[in-house]
């Protein structure tokens, strides 16, 4: 895509889903492309546009112009967000019932993502086991998220947008792990959620195709 078809892309976004893929487009810009096209928008869009990128920087998230558009492109119109069937828990208090051996899972499934979306996403609601998260996390990264949460806390989280991509995109991937983890009958570790050669950075993609479809 060049610049000219991506300020139109920009322009041309509604308040929500394609103006968040928009934002992750030029995201994945070369700065000084990533500037002329903010150039190119009115007052209030441009606004808005670092406002979202301030929000996928703050996240750690990849500045890959290559694979963010590959997120973009597998993104179709009916991946709108998580959809809570009936009988089924919300994302957000299937987390808060996380039993330990899940949490340890869930370490190594994100052990391997950006700093920022891991403190971001501990920093979703007060878990009852954030501090068993915490000290399964290997050292320097420990220190790091241990940083940005307490630096995090002073920064309100955002909307429901970022928290349903968040709680969404980690839930999936983790039952899958856990599913994994019951099949094969052995007591659970990191080194289950821990990523395979063949689904490298799954989680983070995942993630942004909720982000980018939420409203």
């Amino acid at each position: 895509m060049n610049l000219t078809d991506l300020g139109h892309v920009i322009r041309e976004a509604d308040a929500g889903a394609s103006e968040r893929q928009a934002a992750l487009l030029l995201h994945g810009l070369a700065a000084d492309d990533r500037i002329w096209a903010l150039s190119q928008l009115p007052e209030r869009q441009e606004q808005r546009m670092r406002e979202l990128l301030d929000e996928l920087r703050a996240l750690g998230i990849p500045q890959d112009g290559r694979w963010v558009k590959e997120v973009v492109a597998s993104t179709s119109d009916n991946e709108s967000g998580p959809v809570t069937l009936p009988g089924s828990i919300s994302d957000s208090e299937y987390f808060s019932k996380l039993a330990e051996p899940a949490v340890s899972v869930l370490v190594g499934l994100l052990r391997n993502e950006p700093d920022g979306l891991i403190a971001r996403f501990l920093q979703v609601n007060a878990w009852s086991w954030r501090q068993n998260f915490m000290d399964q996390l290997p050292q320097p990264l420990r220190g790091r998220v241990a940083a940005l949460l307490q630096q995090q806390s002073q920064i309100p989280m955002g909307g429901d947008c970022l928290k349903r991509a968040l709680l969404g995109g980690v839930r999936a991937q983790l039952e899958t792990r856990l599913a994994g983890v019951q099949a094969a009958g052995h007591k659970a570790s990191p080194a289950d959620g821990a990523p395979r050669r063949e689904d490298q950075g799954t989680s983070l993609s995942r993630f942004l195709k909720r982000w980018s479809t939420s409203r």
